[in-house]
């Protein structure tokens, strides 16, 4: 019966610095395992954030940045009728949420046409899901005195009748 060979010195060397590098790759998960443990503990003890309305957390720069994109916008494809932006919707909160929106949706439909020309069809889908049913909305927040140069602010809404709420009793079984 034939028996194998003793392994050559340079067999046992490659061994032991495979198994050397098995070990630091071990210990490099292990690290990684600890540190996504102690993520999750930080987000677990985290507040959740509190929503907030672009037009309440946005600041000057992004509102300006809104207004830019606005210009372009109305310049660009000059809404008319129940598309038409008047000039004061930056009064009219629910208008400024909309068209908010409208710009995150253009600049995420952007950033795909750039990084897949050719291959996207996001800008497409803007157009024809976003922009025009988006700036009809607008269009239904802001009175009809607007649209005549002259801005009326809007009346306040009638707060909820609270009387109304279902009362949530607790009873005893």
């Amino acid at each position: 019966m034939d028996r194998p060979a003793p392994p050559s010195p340079d067999a046992r060397n490659d061994r032991e610095a495979l198994l050397d590098r098995l070990r630091e790759v071990d210990d490099r998960v292990a690290l990684i395992e600890r540190y996504l443990d102690a993520l999750d503990e930080q987000q677990a003890l985290a507040p959740e954030p509190d929503p907030q309305p672009w037009t309440a957390r946005a600041d000057a720069d992004q509102w300006t940045e809104l207004a830019d994109w606005v210009d372009w916008l109305v310049d660009t494809y000059r809404p008319a009728g129940e598309h038409r932006v008047p000039a004061c919707w930056p009064a009219h909160p629910g208008a400024a949420e909309h068209l908010a929106a409208l710009h995150t949706a253009w600049r995420g439909a952007m950033a795909k046409e750039t990084a897949e020309p050719g291959l996207s069809e996001a800008s497409a889908y803007w157009h024809d899901r976003f922009l025009w049913p988006l700036l009809a909305r607008v269009r239904a927040m802001v009175p009809n005195d607007c649209l005549n140069l002259a801005h009326r602010p809007p009346d306040p809404p009638d707060p909820t009748d609270r009387n109304l709420l279902p009362q949530m009793h607790t009873s005893a079984y």
